[in-house]
């Protein structure tokens, strides 16, 4: 994002400008205990949807059904103690936010979507006797479906209790928890709602998962007299805050911004700081806890004499902002900042922001510092928080200086606090150029911790349109192992390994999927976590196409509402860029319901997908952007949630596959027998001879980007760049002919290339040709003349620019031929056919005499 210049500020002599975007991303995946595979931690957002928002088919009805059995602010209240219950028992919060009424399972990021809460409450109509259903972060299909909970409007709440016990239940299930027969736990599954604590297994099953809760790390810091300190709950003790820079300019220039956790009741986190030298004017103290906890906070500042010179605090509930400003402070004293929690009781922990602002030479606007502290970023340290707002490094988190790049150089990573040795690692780190790699290594958790021989590796991109990442994992000795890709798209890369031994180290590399590409430096957080269950990805269908068979089709049946993760691999092929494979899903009014597309050599995932009870077809077909017709084997893979999600069971016309003499077994068409699975794949495959219609470029192009980035430039509000493709002309050495000259006037560099965004772009030359003469026009349009006597390749690169973003370089390359003359000599002879068959089968420009994009028998006729 360009940078605006600064304007003065009336109020203030410091000049204000807004730091670039960094737009988060936090997809979360997490099984449960019987495949553990923790893509983030829990920290949270919650909503509560408007009455009217689309559930599926129908409207959330949430206000409406509550408020009957008690005011809004009572049955809120009920929800939200339901959460922290579990929360503080473990590395987790819930932040309450807006909800915007959009369509539940709208297109966007998996959490800190800007519309609504990663957990959005709504409710609506479903089987009598389920209290309410939730869509669990225990299962592997990601979306803004993710963690959602639909309270059953038709069930017969009468009391608060009620709403609370099922709020209990189901906040349980969105942490991965699953349902038991100990009627003293909230996940009991039999009799009436009744309100239950956790019981010590519940809590022993929970932070398997995500740890016991943990110190934050200011615990662990450096007095000014450099001693170690293991805790910052004393004044003596307190963290010392650094004096933060925007873009290198004076210390102080940039928010001093810090993340910490009150762990429980008796904790309190005490932080310092002196102003900048000479500096006497206001500071600003804010400390929030409004969307990342649910918190009620208190703040109190205090003197260089450590006396208290300011206090504020909050009993609101769903979190607060409180704000102190300091009128003139003294240079080279010492402030100290108290944080704590207002209250000892449930909402007496959780986490929090801290933002020390030095008004009169602060330059950076309240909006991006809001960004920074307000959640998304809870992961980073102080210094790494530092990093983004000093744009003068290149904004590259933990910038490594290609000190890691080999194996053997490789970051060693200890355990994530809160988690027994060896189960679970972060990391955060950064890919800042096009030959930068990362190496991390690892010690597997040892035999006395359990069969523990699954590993997963899970990489997140913390700023939008930036990295596309591949993993690697590598044996001690630096044998590569072969990895299952679960999760690769959205902002984020999931891959597992099988057959962990015990105790050993191993290797994990991370680096850009195309280095040059847009997409290849950016900032990311790894997560790598062990378990004793691979998660179980069911095969849907394989083939191959090419040859005669250009299109693959299959067909399943959904017999309740699921949601769908699809997986689509495609195998390596000797095939020109960008060929693509594209599995699409549609009804049986052939609407698309999903889309994947997929590159040889690539695994691409989708979103989860809602699905209501039907039929459903999928059609798997390739565009060979070059003609060629190699065969490519790809396979589709997917799982569905085994519960039902929304949807009344009892409604018949809902469930077309229902047997009407057993209500637990679904009859589909053509099965002899009743089955009990709510989904079946059918086996027929067919092939099309004929083609099917060609896609339009911009839809290729649309399903390439969109499988990491494309939606979110739409919905974060990110001007994506244009993509630019490489081009070939070719003509005769001689005096261009008058066709030659009018394809020049007509045909644009422009023509195949694709604006994300729809909106106008144009061509800038970057490098001009090197053996003739060339005009170039903003349209794309050009024209050539080459010197006298030149044969061969001439080429020239430019840009396609929508004013905002450029985007890659993109190379037009001018073949100066004579019909097959391949060596360039000017003389067609024996030479000639021994240059081509050397280049057979490759895409060698010279000797494709046809210019199809392939040196083949078709070029000898030439």
């Amino acid at each position: 994002m360009p940078k605006t210049p600064s304007q003065p500020d009336t109020a203030r002599r410091a000049q204000r400008r807004r730091i670039p975007s960094i737009e988060p991303l936090e997809p979360r995946i997490v099984l449960d205990s019987g495949g553990v595979l923790v893509g983030a931690d829990p920290y949270l957002t919650l909503s509560f949807a408007s009455d009217g928002a689309a559930i599926g088919s129908d409207s959330s009805t949430l206000h409406a059904t509550f408020n009957t059995v008690a005011p809004t602010a009572a049955w809120t209240e009920a929800i939200l103690s339901a959460f922290q219950t579990w929360a503080v028992h473990t590395n987790a919060d819930i932040g309450v936010v807006t909800d915007s009424g959009d369509p539940f399972g709208s297109a966007g990021a998996s959490q800190r979507d800007p519309r609504f809460g990663d957990i959005r409450i709504g409710a609506s109509e479903l089987s009598p006797a389920i209290g309410a259903v939730s869509a669990p972060i225990d299962n592997l299909a990601t979306g803004t479906w993710l963690a959602d909970v639909i309270f059953n409007s038709q069930f017969d709440y009468q009391t608060l209790d009620e709403v609370l016990a099922v709020a209990l239940h189901e906040a349980g299930n969105v942490f991965g928890l699953e349902d038991n027969s100990d009627p003293n736990s909230p996940l009991f599954t039999g009799g009436a709602p009744v309100v239950h604590d956790p019981t010590p297994a519940d809590i022993l099953a929970l932070q398997e998962l995500y740890g016991v809760r943990a110190q934050d790390g200011n615990e662990q810091h450096k007095s000014g007299a450099g001693t170690s300190l293991t805790d910052n709950n004393t004044l003596a003790n307190a963290t010392r805050l650094k004096l933060a820079s925007a873009d290198g300019q004076d210390e102080g220039s940039a928010p001093s911004i810090v993340y910490g956790d009150i762990h429980d009741a008796t904790d309190l986190d005490f932080f310092a700081i002196k102003p900048p030298s000479d500096y006497t004017d206001t500071m600003t103290v804010r400390l929030a806890t409004s969307g990342i906890s649910l918190l009620k906070p208190e703040l109190t500042v205090y003197n260089q004499s450590q006396q208290q010179i300011g206090a504020a605090s909050s009993l609101a509930l769903g979190g607060s902002v409180l704000e102190l400003q300091i009128a003139a402070v003294s240079p080279g004293d010492t402030y100290y900042f108290q944080v704590g929690g207002a209250e000892a009781g449930l909402f007496g922990v959780g986490g929090y922001s801290l933002t020390v602002t030095f008004d009169d030479v602060n330059v950076v606007d309240d909006i991006t510092t809001q960004e920074i502290a307000g959640g998304a970023y809870r992961f980073l340290s102080q210094e790494e928080l530092a990093e983004l707002l000093d744009s003068s490094g290149g904004a590259y988190l933990n910038n490594d200086q290609h000190t890691d790049d080999e194996q053997l150089e490789g970051v060693e990573l200890v355990t994530a606090a809160g988690f027994a040795q060896g189960t679970r690692y972060t990391a955060v780190g950064s890919v800042s150029d096009a030959t930068d790699v990362d190496f991390y290594r690892l010690e597997s958790p040892n035999a006395s911790s359990g069969p523990l021989d699954v590993m997963t590796v899970s990489l997140r991109a913390v700023d939008v349109s930036s990295l596309q990442p591949t993993i690697e994992v590598f044996e001690e000795h630096g044998a590569s192992l072969p990895v299952d890709v679960l999760v690769n798209g959205a902002g984020e890369l999931v891959v597992q390994l099988e057959g962990v031994e015990p105790g050993k180290e191993y290797s994990v590399r991370v680096a850009a999927e195309d280095p040059a590409g847009a997409s290849g430096t950016g900032n990311y957080r790894l997560t790598v976590a062990f378990s004793d269950t691979p998660v179980p990805l069911e095969s849907l269908t394989t083939g191959t196409l090419g040859g005669a068979t250009e299109q693959v089709d299959g067909r399943f049946y959904l017999s309740r509402f699921q949601l769908f993760h699809l997986v689509m691999s495609v195998d390596p092929a000797s095939v020109a860029s960008p060929t693509t494979v594209t599995a699409t899903v549609r009804d049986e009014q052939g609407a698309v319901v999903a889309a994947i597309t997929a590159a040889p050599g690539q695994t691409r995932s989708a979103p989860a997908v809602l699905l209501a009870p039907g039929k459903y077809y999928t059609e798997i077909t390739y565009d060979p952007l070059d003609g060629s017709s190699l065969g490519i084997p790809f396979e589709l893979r997917g799982m569905g949630l085994s519960d039902p999600f929304v949807g009344d069971p009892n409604n018949t016309t809902g469930h077309p596959f229902a047997c009407p003499d057993n209500p637990d077994f679904f009859c589909y068409p053509g099965l002899p027998q009743p089955s009990p699975d709510p989904f079946l794949w059918d086996d027929f495959v067919g092939s099309l001879p004929e083609a099917p219609p060609d896609a339009p470029l911009e839809q290729i192009v649309a399903l390439l980007l969109g499988d990491w980035w494309s939606w979110y430039w739409i919905r974060a509000g990110v001007n994506g760049p244009p993509l630019a493709q490489d081009d070939t002309m070719r003509m005769s050495p001689v005096v261009p002919s008058p066709a030659f000259a009018a394809l020049l006037t007509s045909w644009s560099v422009l023509d195949n290339d694709f604006e994300p965004e729809g909106e106008p772009f144009t061509a800038v030359l970057e490098t001009d040709v090197a053996h003739g003469v060339l005009v170039f026009n903003p349209d794309g349009t050009f024209d050539y003349t080459p010197d006298a006597g030149f044969a061969g390749i001439d080429s020239f690169t430019y840009t396609a620019s929508d004013s905002v973003t450029p985007s890659l370089p993109a190379t037009v390359s001018i073949v100066v031929q004579l019909p097959g003359d391949y060596d360039f000599n000017g003389v067609v002879d024996q030479a000639d056919y021994q240059a081509w068959l050397q280049a057979y089968g490759t895409n060698s420009l010279a000797a494709d005499g046809n210019g199809d994009g392939r040196v083949n028998s078709a070029d000898y006729s030439v």
